[in-house]
């Protein structure tokens, strides 16, 4: 799986895109702003399956490994930044004055695609 900055607005925001993988489409938006608690991120992923028809069939498959990737990065974040703050806690619940990041919006968004019929529209 190959994927480009194609937005690069530190510290605010970035957005990559798939060149090479396994969606015909995949733009995800990462931002991050001050929280009262941390930096809040929030994700965004647009995605279209490819094989047409066929591949939107895949599409509650897909959601729930998304889910489980995001899941997955906002645990490993919190304990990374647990360390960093020598925090005693693997769940690095943000305190006053700790270091600690809230990812609390993912929108997973799938584009519908237009299908074409043979030979063009």
């Amino acid at each position: 799986w190959v994927t480009r900055i194609t937005s690069w607005n530190p510290p605010h925001e970035f957005v990559d895109e798939q060149i090479e993988g396994p969606y015909a489409t995949w733009i995800h938006r990462h931002t991050f702003t001050p929280a009262d608690d941390g930096t809040r991120i929030d994700d965004e992923v647009r995605y279209a399956v490819p094989y047409g028809r066929a591949g939107e069939l895949a599409h509650p498959l897909i959601r729930r490994q998304l889910k489980r990737i995001f899941d997955y990065r906002e645990g490993a974040v919190r304990r990374l930044l647990a360390q960093e703050a020598g925090a005693t806690s693997a769940s690095a619940e943000p305190t006053s004055g700790s270091l600690a990041a809230r990812v609390v919006n993912r929108t997973i968004r799938r584009h519908r695609p237009i299908y074409q019929t043979p030979g063009g529209i």
